[in-house]
């Protein structure tokens, strides 16, 4: 069974923050959506609310996360075997802090939606909403907007479904199980330009960067060996 999770948190270190609402949705199946709000047992910071904008009443009579986990896998009757997630390195890592032990194949359809769409103006949940023109009016919760967890998760199932008019799972499954070659650069000085274009220099200073993501360390060295 496939199914789409997100999670919304106190901040975004899993080592250190906790959930504050867990929601999943299904792809191809009847047994319907999941969402709660998760006690993180602390306080949640001012940035984490003006992002979610779920505060410390909200939760307080909410499950756990191990109890919310389990709940969300109950509803499920135990059956998933494919997590999704929009830039699933992010709830991967809450997840599996959670509970080590579950055993899941894993897609982002973030990563994904880099390699499928490559001119898109952005690769985030809401901007691929609108570029791919998705049609989610009846599917969407009344009352609750980006960045709720249950919303993010509908969204991203829509763009699941185009990917997979495209390549199947499996192959969407290894995608997501590494880095990716990026096509343009996202950010800088050099934002989008190709990466095949940019200077030796510039790849240089990119991958001696501590905080780049593994997407771009993999593509600055890739073309740095390929000069």
């Amino acid at each position: 069974m496939v199914i789409i999770t997100d999670t919304e948190t106190t901040g975004i270190d899993c080592a250190v923050d906790r959930l504050v609402e867990l929601a999943a949705c299904p792809v191809g199946t009847d047994y319907g959506n999941f969402t709660t709000f998760v006690n993180p047992e602390r306080d949640i910071p001012p940035e984490a609310k003006a992002i979610h904008h779920i505060t410390e009443a909200d939760v307080a009579d909410a499950p756990k996360e191990g109890a919310a986990l389990v709940q969300m896998m109950e509803h499920y009757q135990f059956q998933p075997t494919v997590f999704v997630a929009h830039n699933a390195k992010f709830d991967r890592g809450f997840i599996n802090r959670i509970n080590p032990a579950l055993q899941v194949d894993w897609i982002c359809t973030y990563k994904c939606a880099v390699l499928a769409w490559p001119d898109a103006p952005s690769h985030s949940n809401q901007v691929l909403r609108y570029y791919l023109d998705l049609d989610l009016s009846s599917q969407l919760p009344e009352g609750l907007f980006p960045h709720r967890a249950l919303y993010d998760t509908i969204v991203t199932r829509g763009i699941l479904e185009r990917l997979l008019q495209r390549v199947d799972l499996a192959r969407l499954i290894e995608i997501s199980s590494g880095p990716i070659l990026l096509k343009k650069v996202s950010f800088g000085k050099h934002k989008g330009e190709p990466w095949d274009k940019v200077p030796y220099g510039y790849l240089k200073w990119c991958v001696s960067q501590a905080d780049m993501n593994e997407d771009v360390l993999y593509t600055a060295r890739y073309y740095m060996e390929n000069k």
